[in-house]
């Protein structure tokens, strides 16, 4: 008798389905997100590049799937 191969992983498909309405409540709270002030000094060299994070924020809100 031949070995069977096996898995231990078993993935099977699903499915997500969120309202509508909540996903645009997010999308208006990430528009809405309000930045500090840039932080003196070289971009990074005090935490997240602020122009970066707001690229970041308008691809959530306006691009992500």
């Amino acid at each position: 008798m031949a070995a069977r191969e096996t898995s231990p992983f078993h993935a099977e498909p699903f499915g997500v389905r969120i309202d509508p309405a909540v996903i645009e409540d997010l999308r208006a709270r990430v528009r809405n997100t309000r930045l500090p002030e840039a932080a003196p000094g070289e971009p990074w060299a005090q935490g997240t590049d602020r122009d970066w994070l707001s690229g970041v924020l308008t691809y959530w809100a306006e691009a992500f799937d």
